[in-house]
Parts: C-alpha cells; structure tokens; sequence
C-alpha cells in the first residue's frame, strides 16, 4: 500500500456520480478480522490478482471550468491527480472532450478514463478531436465496481511508472550534457563510457543530418559496420528508414523537444527484424546543435509479449472449443442414436434406408470433427504408449512420399532412433502429415521438403523464448521447407481454429490447430521458424519419456448401430440419470426394447431418491454434467457407500480427462467411461458385457489410475 493516496478527479454533473466513485474508491475499512472476506466479496473475488489495494483521495468537479481550476491547483500545490473520470455531457458548460483538451493542456501527464452512456463518438472521432493518446480510456455507463477499481489501480500505477519513466530519461539528459560538454578534453574518456552502454546510442547534426558518431551496441543491433553508418544520413543506408517520418522527428528536435518512448523497428541486412524503444534529445556540441539519441533493443521482450498472449488467446479459444464440441457431441448423440434406431426396422423402404444411412454418415464425420475440436482443447481421449519418433517417421515414409508426389524432394535426417516419447501414434502421425500436407501446399509444385527427428536439451534460458516450453530433455521432430515463408501478417494466426490462407474448400483451417492442441496434450509444445523467402521450419518438442513401463488398456469390439443386438437382451434394472429428455428418451427406448427395466431421472438428487425408492439398481447410467448442484461423479460416489458393487456408466461429451479433473483414482476404478457420440450397438454391448463379467466374477473395469493414462475403460474380451 502507498504512503500517500492516490488523486482521483471525478468530473461530473450529477451528484450521485461521485457518491458512487466515492463508495467504489474510498470505502470504509474493514476490522482486520474480517478484511479479507469483505475484500474478496467487494473485488468479485479477483482482490487476489490486485498486487496491492491503495487509498485514493477523490477531488469533485461539477464543470469542466472548475475541474480545470481543480488541476491548475494541483499542479501549483506539486501535488497532481493521477487519474480523472470526466463525463462525456455536463451542460450547460464544457463537455467532456472540451474539459479534457483544457485538463490536458495544463497537465498532459494526467491519465483520462471517459464515462459516457452513449456512443456520440467513435475512437476514431475521438482520436481526431483530441490526437493520439495512449492516456485515454472509455467506460460505458453503466459499469460495474470492479471496472473502476481496476482502472483506477491500473491507470495510477501507469502513472506512477510514466514518472519514474520521465525522471530516468532527465537524469539520462543531464548525463548525456555533462558528457558531451566535456567532449573536446576528454574524447578518449567520453568514447569508453559511450561504447561501453548496453543501450545503442549515436550522435547525428542537426543541421545536416549526418551520423557522427555510434557506439558498439548500436552497430550490433543494426548489423551495419560503423564505416557503413557514419557520415550518412539514416534515410542512406537503410531503405526501411521513412524520410519524411525521420525529418518530421529532426524538426521536433530542432524545436527543443525531446523524443521519448518513441516506438521504431528496422530491418537489418539480413532481413532480421529489430524493434526499439527510441528516445532523443537536442543537445549542443561546440556550439553547434546535435542531438543524441538512445535505442532499446525489445525485440526479445516484444516477442515473448506477443507469445504470451497468443497463449492466452489459444486457451481460451481451446476453452471455448471444448464447450462447443460437448453441446455439439450431445445433439449428435440423439441425432445417430434415432437414425439407427429407425435403421434398425427390417422393413424399410430402400430408398429411406439409404436416406438414413447418408444421415448416420454425416454423423460421424461430424463426430470426428468434435474429436479434432476436443484435441485442440486438450480434452480428448488418446491412447498413449511408448513409442520412437524417428520409427514412426520411417514407417509414414511410404505413405509422405505419396502424399506429395514427384515434384518434391524428401529428405529424411533420423537421430537418435531410440529416444522415446509416450504418445499417441496416430496423434503423432497426424502431425507429421498436416505438417508435410502444409509444406507441399506452400511450395506449389515442387521443392524440398525434410523431417528431422533428434534429441535436443530444453534449458531454463531456452524456455524464456517461449511460454509453453519447459526444461528437460525432449525430442524435436523438424519439418522444414525452402518455400516462400509466412507473412508477417499471417504468422500471429496460423495456429487459430478456422484460419486459412487457403482457397474455400481447400482447408477447413484446423490442421495446425490440431498440431498445436496435440502437441500441448502430449506436454509439449510447438515452435515456428520462418524468414519471407527463405522458407519455414516447423518444430514440435515432445518429452523423453526417462522411465519404461507400460500400460493398461483394453478394446472393445464396435458394433454398428442396432444390427445383430438381440443377442444383448437383458433383464436387468437400470437408473438412468439425463438432463436432456430427448437423449433420456433414446437410451430408454433401446434398452426397454432389448428388455431392460428403466427408471429415468434428470438430475442427481432425484436419482438418489430413486434409488432409495426402488431399494437400488442393477447398474446407474449418468450423465457427467448436470443440474442440481450433482454430478456423474459426485453421483457415483454416492451410490458406492451404500452399493459399492453395483456398476456405474458415466457418459461425457468432452473425454476421461474430464473425469480426471472432477473424480479421484479411486472412483475412476469403479466406473466404466461412454464417450458422447456412441453407437447404439456398442451402448447394449457395454451394459450386457458389464453385466455378464459381474456375474462371473472378473473384473469388468480395467484401467490404470495415471494422470498420463487414457484407456478404454473396458473389459477384455476373452
């Protein structure tokens, strides 16, 4: 918490306004002994993201007139508002953006939040009334407490830090005059310090243009030689410099202005890209005008900036994704679930039986789409075992040279062949052929394409360039091509669900999605390398598995749709517990026909009381997710104090990783998992296979309890 409380101007006409800032911003303390439940229950829960909850002093203005007066004060008192919420309409005197211009011309530092009920202005209106700011936010009316609270916390800590900012750049000032001032007497002196700074710097004339002097971080940074630099104007020797951008900024100097925070990026010779942080000043040399100026490298900062959030953009859509692909997987469900029920009448017309069949079809294309939507959201189901990249490589080899045909030349580099990752093999085999797929697809007719599989160490160094990347030892698959590259403009997408470059029907744009969702799901991650022109490299990291082991699983034989089930027929009891009737009423209809007795409910307290009611069932067939506070798994654990016998199906639209998350090892033993869409015929082989293994005494749950396991929860069958 600060020493001193931050200042907030509230500039607005009504009077209950700065009654609310003021219970938002300065409400009363609470004792310490309840501080932390009223804090947690004011900041909706998020108090614990706040790094600390300053005081705030709040100034009230009713005009734009007296809120100026208000700031001229403050400056005169050395004490300034950081922060000011100005209304956008306060007749009959100044509106808002009127108030702001006179505000900003007294204080240009002061932070700027607009509170405005309507949408008179656009941004671009506003950019063009009062410039570019980047010390301007909108709020709309109404908003929420928290909104203000983490504007206001937000905008005075940037405050704070454009002051400190300012101060660094007057102290770096003041040095920069002392050094040059004593130029002429101790050049030798000046030359060490000024190549010894981490920061690239360089002496230009204001007069002519010409660079006089660089020092050694600025010839790194640009990749040009000193000779190449010095006596030139910028405009010379690099053709990515704007000469009117460059001479707009020699006039401010020239005018005494300084540049600071001054956003730039260059193109080396190689073609590398470089951003910077710029900052200039005029100074005097010999009593000749000059300016000094100072760049920061931020590329690397940039990059992982830019990584980061592309992070967390991935995650949300994948989050999104995951919600998307289980309503998805339910409405699919009913929708195969009656179309093979029908399929199943013996006595149906021809060309209906094959209207149907068409439909079940594009159910499970459609199924296999959620399936690549789940594998982006790191929710779907794998079979992992322990497997050799480079084998798997030599195996595909056939089938890749295939794909891409004769015009390509493919070059296979395979090292260290006996590196392991535990993986999903036909995961990891759509990875190599989206990636190839993708490769062939820039290169156009022909070209080079290889796969390189080799053993890389991943060191604490190594991950700071990439948020996804951890230590340890890994295995890195490379395909690269010498195609013309990605642009710059498309390289922040290639990753996203439905971004494609490609002509409308010829990409769905999940293939790289895919990639990226296999390789987290596999704990890895995947990079990019590619230079316009020069081509692209591709490089997914999987782990080396350091421990052998292997694990359990077991296969259940498909069963397509209601053919051939009479054999399934059965007397058991079974509760069904489903919020969606329709899919309660599929499940229902094909077990009662197959002889079953079936008690429905659709929620898990009612399926308790049935329970209790009908003095237990044979087996329980539950939804993961539904209403009344209970789910599948909370159900299940339930039923298995009283019954711990009795078998328990739970049936999901994501994956087991689902269960893993809600539900301990302990249940997971006890439970057999039904992935959304089934098959009908393999829903009735389940419960009679279930109900047989009881009665015979074996197992008729066989699973591994590992956080790295994703079996099929099935019974061998002998």
């Amino acid at each position: 918490m600060t020493s001193q409380p931050s200042r907030i101007l509230v500039v607005d006409d009504t009077p209950n306004i700065h009654g609310d800032f003021r219970k938002i911003l300065t409400p009363k303390r609470p004792s310490p002994a309840d501080e932390t439940d009223l804090e947690a229950e004011f900041f909706d829960e998020v108090a614990d993201e706040l790094p600390s909850h300053r005081q705030f002093a709040i100034t009230s203005a009713y005009q734009g007139q007296e809120a100026l007066l208000a700031v001229k004060e403050s400056i005169e008192a050395s004490d300034p508002f950081q922060v000011a919420f100005v209304d956008m309409r306060m007749p009959p005197g100044w509106d808002g953006l009127e108030t702001i211009r006179h505000i900003w011309a007294v204080d240009p530092n002061i932070q700027v939040v607009i509170c405005t009920a309507y949408s008179d202005y656009t941004w671009k209106n506003l950019h063009d009334e009062l410039g570019p700011s980047d010390s301007l936010i909108i709020l709309k009316k109404p908003f929420d407490n928290i909104e203000v609270v983490q504007l206001a916390h937000a905008l005075t800590r940037k405050w704070e830090l454009d002051r400190e900012h300012r101060n660094k750049v007057e102290v770096l000032g003041k040095t920069v005059k002392f050094r040059t001032g004593q130029l002429q007497a101790a050049r030798d002196r000046f030359a060490e310090a000024f190549n010894a700074s981490p920061l690239a710097q360089c002496i230009q004339s204001l007069t002519t243009g010409e660079v006089l002097e660089v020092n050694a971080a600025y010839v790194s940074c640009l990749g040009l030689h000193g000779e190449e630099v010095v006596g030139r104007t910028p405009e010379s020797f690099s053709e990515h410099v704007s000469p009117r951008a460059w001479r707009r900024l020699m006039r401010k100097l020239a005018r005494g202005e300084t540049i600071a925070d001054q956003l730039g990026r260059f193109t080396r010779p190689d073609g590398e890209h470089r951003e910077f942080r710029i900052f200039a000043r005029r100074i005097v040399i010999q009593k000749e005008p000059h300016c000094l100026w100072v760049m920061q490298d931020t590329t690397d900062r940039t990059m992982l900036e830019r990584q980061l959030q592309q992070a967390q953009k991935m995650e949300a859509i994948g989050q999104l994704a995951a919600g998307v692909a289980h309503d998805f997987n339910n409405i699919m469900t009913v929708m195969q679930g009656f179309t093979q029920v029908n399929l199943a009448h013996p006595d149906l017309p021809p060309d209906l039986r094959q209207n149907l069949e068409h439909v079940n079809d594009a159910g499970t294309q459609a199924a296999a789409l959620t399936r690549q939507l789940l594998l982006f959201s790191r929710k779907q189901v794998t079979q992992e075992r322990l497997l050799a990249p480079a084998d798997v490589v030599r195996d595909l080899e056939p089938l890749l040279r295939r794909l891409l045909g004769s015009g390509f030349e493919l070059q296979l580099q395979l090292e260290n062949v006996d590196a392991q990752v535990r993986a999903d093999r036909a995961n990891l085999e759509q990875i190599l052929m989206n990636l190839v797929g993708n490769a062939r697809d820039a290169l156009g007719q022909h070209g080079h394409i290889e796969v390189k599989v080799c053993t890389v160490s991943v060191s604490a160094d190594d991950t700071a360039r990439v948020t996804d990347a951890s230590e340890g030892q890994f295995v890195r698959i490379d395909v690269s091509d010498d195609g013309p590259g990605i642009p710059p403009n498309v390289l922040p997408r290639i990753f996203d669900p439905f971004f494609t470059t490609k002509p409308v029907g010829e990409g769905t744009g999940l293939g790289l999605a895919t990639c990226y969702g296999i390789a987290r799901q596999h704990g890895g991650w995947i990079e990019v390398k590619t230079t316009p022109g020069r081509g692209t490299i591709f490089q997914v990291f999987l782990p080396v598995e350091q421990t052998g082991g292997s694990k359990v699983s077991a296969t259940l034989e498909e069963q397509n749709g209601l053919t051939n089930t009479t054999h399934l027929r059965g007397t058991e009891r079974i509760l069904i517990a489903e919020d969606d009737a329709v899919v309660t009423e599929l499940i229902g209809s094909v077990l009662r026909r197959h002889g079953y007795a079936t008690t429905c409910v659709d929620n898990g307290p009612a399926a308790l009381r049935a329970w209790d009611e009908m003095g237990g069932f044979d087996m329980v067939f539950s939804d993961m997710v539904m209403p009344k506070g209970m789910n599948g798994a909370e159900l299940a654990t339930e039923i298995l104090k009283t019954a711990p016998d009795v078998p328990i199906v739970l049936a999901t639209g994501y994956s087991e990783a689902l269960l893993q998350e809600v539900a301990s090892p302990e249940l997971l033993e006890h439970c057999v998992l039904l992935l959304k869409p089934y098959d009908m015929g393999k829903l009735l082989r389940i419960v009679r296979q279930v109900f047989d293994a009881k009665k015979s005494g074996i197992p008729w749950v066989v699973r591994k309890t590992s956080s790295t396991a994703h079996p099929f929860p099935f019974s061998e069958k002998s």
